[in-house]
């Protein structure tokens, strides 16, 4: 099982290109940190501008980089003390494409009217290279957990 200890992801696997797939987990945690700070800039740094993001409950399409920046500003406004990260279980690199996938788990913490929320599952990431930087292209979550 995968894990986040400090600024490194330890025990994901990678199946390609080691290269490629070390790339990606940077692009991950370089995700993940600028979701912790709610750093909406940095965050859409990582999305390609067609990006898109199916939630986990209830399967709301979120079409575009710019549509998923503004569903998180919402989401710090109303919660400010919001936390989410995906933790990368395996990344699986294209053979002759500029494509590559990334399957994990996630997990968020927020408080609604002072009560602690949390929830946790699982997803699929699609990353593609755009020029020399790699971007999400596609994301889907599964609630499996809401607490």
């Amino acid at each position: 099982m995968a894990e986040i200890i400090g600024t490194k992801i330890i025990g994901a696997e990678i199946i390609g290109s080691q290269a490629v797939g070390e790339g990606i987990l940077a692009r991950r945690l370089a995700f993940n940190a600028a979701l912790a700070r709610h750093d909406l800039t940095a965050m859409a740094e990582v999305l390609d501008p067609k990006a898109l993001l199916i939630t986990g409950d209830d399967n709301q399409l979120i079409d575009g980089r710019e549509a998923q920046i503004e569903a998180w500003r919402s989401i710090f406004l109303a919660n400010p003390d919001t936390v989410f990260e995906r933790v990368p279980e395996r990344i699986t690199t294209a053979q002759g494409l500029p494509l590559a996938s990334e399957i994990g788990t996630w997990q968020g913490r927020w408080s609604e009217r002072g009560a602690p929320k949390s929830a946790r599952g699982a997803y699929h990431a699609k990353w593609k290279r755009r020029g020399k930087i790699w971007v999400i292209d596609a994301e889907s979550f599964i609630t499996l957990v809401r607490d």
